[in-house]
């Protein structure tokens, strides 16, 4: 299925209207409530597609609501050839300058987004994950946002992409420190994985979401979630490789393998979990973390 094709069909079964190519908004005539993009990279489809579900399903009560929602491709050009970018990555240029099709788009998604007070950027990851989880920058409203998403209940804890939080370069942080947006993005599950679970997770952290930004009647609780602090990073050296069968969480414990570099083994050096373990060649400084709480 072409999701393009399928998000053009959708959208004209709805009454919404369209502030930037691939992007419906209902009840735009009311004050905004949540925005909800996907597909920012563009090999990660299947929360487009959880996405298209949804609003299918909701529509009736999304154009009826009394606070607007707004649905949103990030990188359609990347989404229709099924690759992560066109020539830089996209969730590493909001507020940069430049001329690339990432950065324009970039810009088109902070137009349309705006004035939301919520923003939930869907994302899987490429490496195998044993759970969902949240990576954003934390606050206290992000934080509490994000307890409210259900089932994901594992925040890792991260610092600006960019290395100086003054300049956030992620959807999420830009939105965050340029509109004080409380913007988060969750990870519902690996590429590679298996996609019921992905469109599951999607779709209830999606309706969560609008609960709490008050889009959909009714309540949703706050649930208790594993803050996950980065302790120990495995640097991408050309001879360093990782043990194979890793996994975001897999358990490890002190002094145990977790990569090796000609005769040396690299050992945890903490009772924790593997975080982004990296088997393909990767740019990334690191190839693998690990991770306490």
């Amino acid at each position: 299925m072409d999701l393009l094709d399928a998000f053009e069909r959708v959208s004209t079964k709805c009454r919404v209207v369209s502030p930037i190519p691939f992007c419906m908004t209902f009840a735009a005539d009311k004050p905004t409530g949540l925005f909800v993009s996907a597909g920012i990279h563009g090999d990660e489809q299947t929360n487009i597609a959880a996405m298209l579900d949804f609003v299918s399903s909701h529509r009736e009560q999304l154009e009826a609501a009394p606070y607007s929602s707004s649905f949103a491709i990030g990188n359609p050009e990347t989404v229709r050839e099924n690759r992560r970018y066109k020539v830089v990555d996209m969730n590493r240029s909001f507020g940069v300058e430049g001329l690339a099709q990432d950065v324009l788009r970039a810009k088109e998604l902070v137009y349309a987004a705006r004035k939301f007070p919520y923003i939930l950027d869907l994302h899987q990851t490429i490496e195998p994950t044993l759970r969902p989880f949240g990576i954003f920058p934390q606050t206290p409203t992000t934080e509490e946002f994000f307890s409210h998403l259900g089932s994901i209940t594992d925040l890792i804890v991260s610092t600006s992409m960019s290395g100086d939080a003054s300049k956030p370069v992620c959807f999420d942080e830009y939105m965050l420190h340029t509109f004080s947006a409380c913007a988060i993005t969750v990870e519902t599950g690996s590429i590679k994985g298996e996609q019921q679970s992905v469109v599951a997770c999607a779709c209830e952290a999606m309706k969560n979401a609008l609960t709490y930004a008050k889009v959909l009647d009714g309540t949703v609780s706050a649930v208790p979630f594993r803050r996950w602090h980065q302790v120990q990073f495995v640097h991408n050296h050309a001879d360093t490789k990782i043990v194979s069968g890793l996994q975001n969480f897999t358990q490890v414990s002190e002094g145990e393998e977790i990569a090796y570099r000609e005769s040396e083994k690299i050992r945890s050096e903490h009772k924790g979990i593997v975080l982004f373990p990296k088997y393909v060649p990767t740019t990334d400084r690191y190839l693998a973390r690990i991770a306490i709480q």
